[in-house]
């Protein structure tokens, strides 16, 4: 404890401010301490993952820009066949001679686009020109780095993968872009143009080349994991793995590239390196960590200024407190030191501070109760005087005191009363005070009781207002009660007049103000403002007093002063009048108003005018009229059929569109009936009664129809299919019309029938394709099925046809294809369902046929009688597997076709054997 003490004293010794900032510096340090280690960690973790975002956002930028450079080849080439320079080229009779060998440029031949259009897409390393039987004419070498043997020409596999789009393959272990296109030469054969690119380092780079500070990227295989190409090969090699590059690169967005024509499985990948990123984790905890010093630094300064102003403060309210107590209470106190404590100090000064201010109290309280004993001799002569009444009483309702007036309001002589209670002197008869034992029992409150009696005199009545409040003493204890009455009955009289005239007052006043529009109330002799309300002021600008100095004439300027005299001998006569006027406001500008005007008649004639503001009215009959304008204008530019009809199907509205379909003009329509003259016959041509219109439907119950399939008739008496809505107009809450909107759909229906044939038609052969025989054989066979009837599911695949296209070329394929779909045609019959599911494989369900061997005898004698008389050079042949389908025994049509596949495959290997 005296170690405790022997603190403390240091501790008062030492200025306050001094104090107060080593505890802030200390408690600064560790704060900082704390948020360095917490915040730097937290920051490091924020900023690493918004690098491999960011990053991974640029690197998918890359791949889709890599993904465009790759499509732009089969653009290039699509834009090369359409030259007209290459269709002259290959229609040419240089290009129709046997070649002597494949010519090579090294420079832009006359049939690839000039250089400044081929800029625009991309650069062309290797393009071939390749005639219609497949050979390789004409080489295009655009880099020094010569075309692989085995890609002159591309196997005609890799010419069809690549038609259509751009093919990636790899050719002596080199992955090549292939893109090509054909167009016909001068033979009717398929001149081929192919584009052929080695993809490197330098493709990787140009697909990049429009946006500098692109990264680290490179193409990788995906089963080796081995790079093939980058754009920076100094330091992400060719042949280098992944595994080798992890310890110094971040590897992000590795997508697959998974290009359409590609038979390659690679990997597009953005590499970034981990030492790049690290120095930039630490620039930014550099930067955190000195804004944190620099807000730890500003925040101790300004605590300092605080504590400098605290401290401050607490010197001045010392020095109050001395200067006080010397100047006011006399008190002799030691002089402030500035070497000590300034709280230590300020608690001193208080301490006597307070003891003066005790001692000063209890001799304020002895001259009080001196005082106090003067005052009573002085009360009670002024109370014995006084024209109230006044009774005191003791807490237990005993009266003490009772004066003169009270003896002549109540009728008790004070002898009687004194020492009495209320009730004994029967004071509850002329007085309603139940706030006597409210005041005593049920509170200890500071509240005051009034009451108000009227006693029956025999003059009249006689009103008494009396107020009922408790007596405490010095310790706030209830020593009694005070009651003190007096006669008002002059004053309540007087009240009551002022308040009637005045709730008089207030009602005329509210219900001018609460009205809706400017009420004005005029001298009609001089035409001077007696009276308006705060709609009249709000509309005007003025303030009431303003608009009470001014006349009619100053914010009406349609009313002149000389016709005034006129207005009112007219308004007289008539008694009150309605118009349209403009009103002037304070600020000089005007609205339309509409005014009503009416004389009253009280103690003198007045005129009393209702003004509304019919601005919004005004706009709003402008705008109607504007809408309706714009209305007809949208309807009469309309392209489908507009129709406005009211509640009896009568035309009240035709726009051009209508009528001109309907073949009428819109004065032919307007006021008829639109049932018969549009609508009264079905599409099968029987007649449509009223009651089944849909249209009438619409008047009658307001209900929305839409009718997708229909026919309306014209004026020359054909008809034509629509597509239409009938629409009912609804006005508080009834049906009073409907609008039928209409397009013709008859180009549309025939697109459509055109589609669907497309859709189910293989356009070589004129056979249904793989979907249309789905749609059309599964019918059949649950037909076959019902009436139990066996059915054929022929499976044919042409022989060789590979080898004439390989020898031959494409077209001649086409041809023996087509061939081949002629004599099968020529074997079944109409009734028959035939097909081409793709490429050389031809489906057959015959209706109503089970002899199998029959069949395949037809076939064969079909395909050797044109062998041998149309084409005995290039023979046709076709291996055939057939199915019967029984009804006893099942089957669905995937099975069918499994089954037949099989045996046309082992019909096909039988041939070889």
């Amino acid at each position: 404890m005296k170690q405790d003490s022997g603190i403390n004293r240091i501790l008062s010794r030492i200025p306050l401010t001094p104090k107060l900032m080593i505890i802030t510096l200390l408690a600064g340090v560790l704060v900082w301490g704390i948020l360095e280690n917490s915040q730097s960690d937290r920051l490091k973790k924020i900023t690493d993952a918004q690098l491999t975002n960011l990053l991974e956002h640029q690197a998918r930028e890359n791949r889709i820009r890599f993904d465009n450079y790759v499509m732009a080849y089969h653009d290039m080439a699509m834009l090369i066949v359409s030259q007209k320079a290459f269709f002259d080229h290959i229609r040419g009779t240089g290009f129709s001679y046997e070649p002597k060998g494949i010519k090579y440029h090294k420079e832009i031949p006359s049939w690839l686009p000039d250089a400044s259009v081929m800029r625009h897409f991309v650069r062309i390393h290797n393009a071939v020109l390749i005639d219609g039987r497949g050979r390789v004419r004409e080489v295009y070498q655009g880099i020094s780095k010569a075309i692989p043997k085995s890609l002159l020409p591309p196997s005609a596999h890799l010419l069809q993968m690549s038609r259509g789009q751009s093919m990636l393959t790899v050719v002596d272990g080199v992955p090549y872009l292939i893109a090509s296109e054909a167009a016909k030469d001068i033979k009717g054969g398929d001149a081929v143009v192919a584009l052929i690119s080695p993809v490197d380092d330098e493709f990787l780079s140009a697909s990049q080349s429009q946006v500098s500070g692109q990264g680290i990227i490179a193409l990788v295989e995906t089963i080796r994991q081995r790079v093939v190409a980058s754009n920076a090969p100094d330091l992400i090699p060719e042949g280098a793995t992944l595994d080798t590059l992890t310890d110094r690169y971040l590897i992000t967005s590795k997508s697959f590239f998974d290009w359409g024509g590609s038979e390659l499985l690679m990997q597009f990948t953005a590499f970034v390196s981990k030492d790049e990123l690290a120095e930039m984790g630490r620039s930014m905890l550099v930067e955190g960590r000195l804004q944190r010093a620099f807000i730890s630094l500003a925040l101790l300064f300004s605590f300092a200024m605080i504590m400098l102003w605290i401290t401050g403060r607490i010197h001045r309210m010392t020095g109050n407190i001395t200067d006080f107590s010397h100047n006011i209470l006399n008190m002799r106190l030691p002089g402030i030191s500035t070497g000590r404590d300034q709280l230590r100090i300020l608690e001193e000064r208080f301490a006597m501070f307070k003891d003066e201010i005790m001692e000063s109290r209890e001799r304020l309280k002895r001259q009080a109760e001196e005082l106090l004993r003067e005052k009573t001799v002085y009360l009670d002569s002024l109370l014995h005087s006084s024209s109230m009444a006044v009774v005191v009483t003791d807490p237990d309702l005993k009266i003490k005191h009772f004066n003169p007036m009270a003896e002549a309001f109540f009728g008790v002589r004070s002898e009687d009363a004194i020492g009495k209670t209320v009730p004994e002197i029967r004071l509850n008869e002329r007085l309603d005070v139940p706030c006597f034992a409210k005041m005593i029992y049920e509170s200890n409150g500071d509240e005051e009781c009034f009451c108000t009696t009227v006693n029956k005199t025999a003059t009249g009545e006689q009103i008494l207002e009396s107020k009922v409040s408790r007596v405490k003493d010095r310790d706030g204890n209830v020593g009694g009660l005070l009651l003190i009455t007096q006669d008002v009955t002059e004053r309540k009289q007087a009240e009551e007049e002022l308040r009637k005239s005045e709730e008089n007052l207030k009602l005329y006043q509210a219900l001018i103000n609460q009205s809706n529009d400017s009420v004005e109330v005029l001298d009609p002799e001089t035409g001077n403002f007696l009276n308006v309300n705060k709609k009249a002021c709000t509309d005007l600008g003025y303030s009431r007093e303003e608009l009470l100095s001014m006349k009619v004439f100053d914010i009406d300027p349609t009313v002149k002063q000389a016709d005034y005299p006129k207005i009112m001998e007219e308004l007289r006569r008539t008694g009150a009048g309605i118009w349209e006027g403009i009103h002037l406001r304070k600020d000089g500008s005007t609205f339309p108003v509409e005014i009503s005007l009416k004389f009253a008649q009280l103690d003198r004639s007045y005129l009393v005018a209702v003004a509304r503001d019919i601005t919004e009215r005004k706009q709003a009959e402008e705008a109607a009229k504007k809408l309706i304008r714009k209305n007809e204008l949208i309807l009469a530019a309309a392209g489908e059929g507009i129709l406005g009809l009211d509640t009896k199907g009568h035309h009240t509205f035709v726009n051009p569109a209508a009528a001109r379909t309907l073949g009428y003009s819109v004065e032919e329509l307007i006021g008829k009936r639109s049932h018969e003259m549009w609508h009264h016959t079905k599409p099968d041509g029987s007649p449509r009664p009223v009651e089944e219109c849909p249209i009438y439907a619409t008047l009658r119950n307001g209900a929305v129809h839409h009718e997708t399939w229909d026919v309306f008739w014209k004026k020359d008496g054909s008809s034509f299919p629509v597509d239409y809505t009938s629409t009912s107009i609804i006005e508080q809450g009834n049906v009073i019309g409907a609008v039928v909107v209409f397009s013709d759909i008859a180009g549309m229906m025939a697109l459509r029938e055109q589609l669907e044939k497309l859709s189910i038609t293989d356009p070589l052969t004129g056979f249904y394709n793989r979907r249309g025989f789905l749609a059309f054989a599964a019918p059949k066979l649950k037909l076959s099925l019902r009436k139990m009837e066996k059915i054929l599911l022929i499976y044919a695949d042409m022989d060789n046809l590979k080898a004439i296209n390989d020898n031959y070329g494409h077209q001649e394929g086409d041809k023996a294809l087509a061939e081949t779909a002629n004599i099968l045609k020529s074997t079944f019959r109409e009734s028959d369902i035939l097909a081409r599911l793709g490429g050389d494989e031809f489906a057959i369900l015959a209706i109503d046929a089970c002899d199998e061997k029959i069949i395949q005898e037809r076939i064969q004698t079909n395909i050797d009688s044109y062998n041998k008389e149309v084409n005995p050079v290039q023979k046709l042949s076709i291996s055939i597997g057939v199915v019967c389908y029984d009804p006893e025994k099942p089957s669905t049509l995937d099975d069918l076709l499994g089954k037949a596949d099989a045996l046309m495959y082992e019909n096909k290997l039988s041939k070889k054997g």
